[in-house]
This record gives structure tokens, C-alpha cells and sequence, in this order.
């Protein structure tokens, strides 16, 4: 198949372009490459894979980047909270205005599949109860609100085109494109170095999920006869990785050994939720890394001398111009 990814060389992007690739898929990537090229560099060697530098803002990019595609993964935003305050604007057009763009072109185009990266942050503050796809949405940052603006963009599409929304968990673990804006990630980051695990609030509910099992659901969807699919929305991770912050934070100490764990009351980020992943389950999708994995993933980074500078700015969403 021939596949587009948007945002190819990011963190979540750069697993799932080599993951489709040892499948046998042929990939294109168009990515702006805020970060460099370096998540992606050395596949240019590969006949199978193809990068096109373009903004999906930018109507031209995007027809020229869509030609003789059978499916898109749209995975090209600005994420997370902090970054998207650095600029409301931008943050719509490339969010929200982008998605549209993207859909009309695709349609155009007769791409047969779409698959659109959302996030199980629209759900914001639930009442204690497992969020389903079907129940109420309530976002509480711009970041969540352009992304649920978008899904319905995708939901009023008709016509023969496919297209699937998928909301993922938290991510986490290791990628070729590291980030330590995200919460287990800093927390390994700073039990390595700092010999401290830090956690603010603590009782706040989070789905976590590592990148690599995110990349593996998108290929799911992605391959899934269409007699399979009945649903447009899929909530994507596991119900066992619905854990508190201060559980998060017991779990990565005690992965890591002689750390301290530092629980601070300060609590700016009121997001707490838990997630259904019952319809994912049905399509035979189930969690492969846990919370462990994903730990020690990154400790490996860091043994390796891979990574040497968490606080490098890029690791950064919220630190890098878009």
C-alpha cells in the first residue's frame, strides 16, 4: 500500500514509518522537519520510502505530497498544551484549518483510507467512569479543542473514503525523535540523572501507552479489511495503563531503584480521566509494552549515551518555532 504520513519525522511518526516499512508498505513522509531530518536519516536508502519537506498548512504541498497515495495517517500538529499557547493563531490553522485541507484534498485524490491522530484528552475531567468514544467529549485546553474540531470535520465526510479517528492515550517510551515534554518521560529522565521522580497532584488519572504500541494500532487500522471496521472513532491503548500520577511515579522509582520520590501538591494540569478501550479490543488490538517497558526503554537511551542532555531544547515541543 501506498502510505502518506504527515508528521512522519516526529515521535510518534518516526516508529510508524520504519514500523510500515519492514512491512512491506511503500511510505511517503511530508513533515515540515521543525526538529531536522534526524529521526528519519538513513532511510533515503530505502527504495520504498520517499520524503517530501512541505507544510500541511500549504494547499500545494499537500496535492503534490497526495499524489498516487492509496492511504493518509495524518499525524502533523502541534501538540501538547504548552506549545499550542505559544501561538492561538497558528495553533488553529495547523490543527484545525489543516485537517480540512487535508480531508477535501485527500477525497479528491481517491485516497481510500484516512487516519487521523486525535487524543483521549478530549475527554478533560471525567466523572470517574471510563470514557467511551460514544459519550461526552470535554476538552479543556486549545490543544484537545482543535483536536475534537477536527474529528468532526472527519465524521461530516461522505462519500467512499475511509475515515478513522483514533484517540490515543498518553504516549510515552522510546522513539528516534525523543520528547521529555511527556510525563513518564520526564519522570524517567529525572530519576535517571537526578535520582528523584517527581510528582505534582498525584491523583489525577491518566491512560498511558508506549509509542511503539501506538504505531502498531495505526498499522492495525491501517491493514484492517473494511468488513472489519464498523466504527469511525477507536479509543486506542489498554485499560490496565489507566493509572494515577503518584501510581506512575511509585512505578518508575521502583523500576529504576535507589530514586526518591518527591510528591508536590502543586497541581496546574487538571486533565484526569480513564479510558474504555473495549471497542480497540474487538479488533484484536491489545497493549504489547507496558509502563515497564517503556521505562527501561529509555534508560536504555540514556546507557547507550544516545541521549545525554534531557533538557536539550530538542526534546521540546513548547521550546521549537512551528
Amino acid at each position: 500500500m501506498r502510505v502518506l504520513i504527515t508528521g512522519g519525522a516526529g515521535y510518534l511518526g518516526s516508529v510508524l514509518t520504519r514500523r510500515l516499512l519492514d512491512s512491506g508498505h511503500d511510505v511517503r513522509v511530508m513533515d515540515k522537519l521543525v526538529f531536522g531530518d534526524e529521526p528519519i536519516r538513513g532511510l533515503e536508502s530505502n527504495d520504498h520510502f520517499q520524503l517530501v519537506k512541505g507544510d500541511i498548512t500549504h494547499i500545494e504541498d499537500v496535492t503534490q505530497a497526495m499524489s498516487d497515495i492509496d492511504a493518509v495517517i495524518d499525524l502533523a500538529a502541534i501538540v501538547g498544551d504548552p506549545a499550542c499557547k505559544l501561538n492561538h493563531e497558528l495553533t488553529i490553522k495547523t490543527n484545525y484549518w489543516a485537517t480540512q485541507v487535508l480531508t477535501q484534498v485527500a477525497a479528491s485524490q481517491g485516497v481510500h483510507r484516512f487516519l487521523f491522530a486525535s487524543t483521549c484528552s478530549v475527554y478533560g475531567l471525567s466523572d470517574g467512569s471510563l470514557s467511551k468514544e460514544d459519550g461526552p467529549t470535554n476538552p479543556l485546553s486549545l490543544y484537545a479543542t482543535t483536536k475534537a474540531d477536527s474529528e468532526r470535520v472527519l465524521l461530516d465526510i461522505s462519500g467512499p473514503m475511509e475515515p478513522l479517528i483514533l484517540r490515543l492515550s498518553t504516549l510515552c517510551g522510546p522513539s528516534y525523535r525523543m520528547r521529555f515534554d511527556l510525563v513518564l518521560n520526564i519522570m524517567t529522565a529525572t530519576a535517571y540523572f537526578d535520582k528523584e521522580v517527581r510528582v505534582f497532584g498525584g491523583s489525577q488519572v491518566r491512560p498511558l501507552m508506549d509509542v511503539r504500541d501506538a504505531a502498531r494500532a495505526f498499522q492495525t487500522l491501517l491493514e484492517l479489511p473494511s468488513v472489519s471496521l464498523e466504527h469511525r472513532v477507536y479509543n486506542v491503548g489498554g485499560r490496565s495503563q489507566n493509572v494515577t500520577i503518584l501510581d506512575l511515579g511509585r512505578e518508575i522509582a521502583a523500576t529504576m531503584g535507589n530514586v526518591k520520590l518527591v510528591v508536590s501538591p502543586e497541581l496546574e494540569d487538571q486533565r484526569s480521566y480513564g479510558v474504555d478501550f473495549s471497542r480497540v479490543e474487538h479488533l484484536g488490538f491489545v497493549l504489547e509494552h507496558s509502563l515497564r517497558d517503556s521505562v527501561l526503554g529509555i534508560a536504555d537511551l540514556f546507557e547507550s549515551k544516545k541521549i545525554v542532555d534531557y533538557t536539550d531544547n530538542q526534546y521540546y515541543n513548547v521550546r521549537n518555532h512551528y
